[in-house]
């Protein structure tokens, strides 16, 4: 009896252990992988034109901007530059 109900329990150990296989489930899972991965390249795409899209808006706004203080102001951009250059030293000296 002992031995029977030992083999009744060791088999039903080793039916909860199989693995059981569903192609449908396979294949949907797998269609569903490929749609997320097709999702992801399509932002990354997204993304890649967006950070053109706002490089060239910078580079438009600076030469925008440059060009309004020349106009304007009657300031060039080699101007901006000298003052920049020269505001180092003014502040030490000013400092000291």
């Amino acid at each position: 009896m002992k031995r029977i109900l030992l083999f009744v329990f060791i088999l039903s150990q080793l039916s909860f252990s199989l693995t059981v296989y569903d192609p449908a489930n396979h294949s949907v899972n797998t269609l569903q992988k490929i749609e997320n991965v097709r999702q992801t390249l399509e932002q990354v795409q997204q993304t890649q034109n967006q950070v053109n899209q706002l490089q060239n808006d910078a580079l438009n706004l600076n030469r925008w901007a440059g060009n309004l203080l020349e106009q304007n102001l009657g300031i060039s951009r080699k101007d901006i530059d000298n003052l920049i250059s020269i505001r180092g030293p003014v502040r030490k000296t000013r400092n000291n």
